[in-house]
């Protein structure tokens, strides 16, 4: 059982880190087999217990194998609801990657192929990313009007853009 919830925490922990899906679901699915065996086997044996003399066929006996299966109840309840949990977020995910509208990829790749030839840094307190902006400033306004059309302010629109070159520089560029 302890095997089980160690796969089922690792697969969780290498979900989170957003590389480790591919990994991360499997294991947690591991885990939860493991924890569904290991209840069965539980169950089991307290429902069908072997024929010895120190086993009693009492009240209590029978207290002890509803408590077993409960509470393998409980943690085959927990387990799927943790697998509800990691695919939901996964699915999150894909859905957030594929609504890039093609406004958005003409404005990320004009920062990143602008940002390639010129000297821009992550250390000047954000010039750089305005710099970039501007080289890109059709790309840019396109974006912030994009943006703004969806609901939200101008100025706030504008801060997203200038975050989107701002992460440009320091994860694409790695300046």
């Amino acid at each position: 059982m302890i095997i089980g919830l160690l796969f089922i925490i690792a697969g969780v922990l290498l979900c989170f880190t957003g590389i480790g899906l591919v990994v991360g679901i499997p294991m947690v699915l591991i885990g939860f087999v493991i924890l569904i065996f290991s209840a069965v086997g539980g169950v089991a044996g307290s429902l069908f217990p072997r024929r010895s003399s120190s086993i009693s066929y009492g009240p209590m006996d029978y207290q002890n194998r509803r408590t077993s299966f409960v509470g393998s109840l409980i943690l085959v309840l927990i387990g799927l609801a943790l697998i509800y949990a990691v695919s939901t977020m996964h699915a999150k995910a894909q859905d957030n990657e594929s609504n890039s509208t093609p406004v958005d990829k003409a404005y990320y790749a004009c920062l990143v192929s602008t940002g390639m030839q010129g000297q821009y840094s992550s250390q000047d307190g954000g010039r750089s990313a305005l710099r970039l902006m501007q080289a890109c400033q059709s790309q840019s306004d396109d974006y912030i009007g994009e943006c703004a059309q969806k609901g939200s302010s101008s100025g706030d629109c504008g801060l997203v853009a200038g975050e989107l070159a701002q992460t440009v520089i320091i994860k694409v560029l790695g300046q």
